[in-house]
């Protein structure tokens, strides 16, 4: 099943997921019409399957191939209820310390890296990156709401041994 992303601003969102599924423009503007501004959003608009005609295709006038987007668009739906119905499972499990600082899948890191360059730009040097366990334990907490705080002695300490580190020269003997 393809599985929707929320993305930075709704008109991305929605581009993406109407891209993923299929659907035309009108589509995705009548979803931006009603008020959706997340994945949540389109997801509790409508109670089950059969409202999405309703409440997303019937407004549409002129729209080419109703039936086979009324299907798409279900389709898309249905994506969004599992994807949000399993967030809200996670959320209430508990999670054990292992799982907090094991890493996320490789592909949803690079997907986290290429959102991060498309959104600010910029580059940096594998030196200042943050490695990807780091970006995986803060991941799942914003996922989970579960926020900590860093004691700050930690990675002041860490930036001075880092910088006394490089100050060294080892010689042969």
């Amino acid at each position: 099943m393809n599985v929707p992303r929320q993305l930075g601003t709704p008109e991305e969102t929605f581009e993406a997921l109407c891209k993923q599924f299929n659907l035309s423009d009108p589509v995705k503007e009548c979803i931006l019409k009603q008020g959706c501004r997340t994945l949540s959003d389109f997801r509790f608009m409508v109670q089950d399957e059969s409202e999405v005609k309703t409440v997303f295709i019937d407004p549409l006038r002129d729209l080419e191939g109703p039936k086979l987007q009324t299907a798409r668009l279900r389709h898309a739906w249905t994506a969004c209820k599992a994807l949000i119905d399993s967030q809200q499972i996670q959320s209430t499990q508990p999670v054990s310390i292992e799982d907090e600082d094991a890493l996320l899948p490789s592909d949803e890191l690079q997907d986290l890296k290429a959102m991060w360059f498309r959104r600010y730009h910029l580059k940096p040097d594998p030196s200042v990156m943050p490695n990807d366990r780091l970006i995986s334990r803060l991941v799942r907490a914003l996922r989970k709401q579960t926020f900590e705080v860093m004691d700050l002695s930690i990675v002041s300490l860490f930036y001075l041994l880092l910088d006394i580190s490089t100050s060294y020269y080892t010689y042969e003997i």
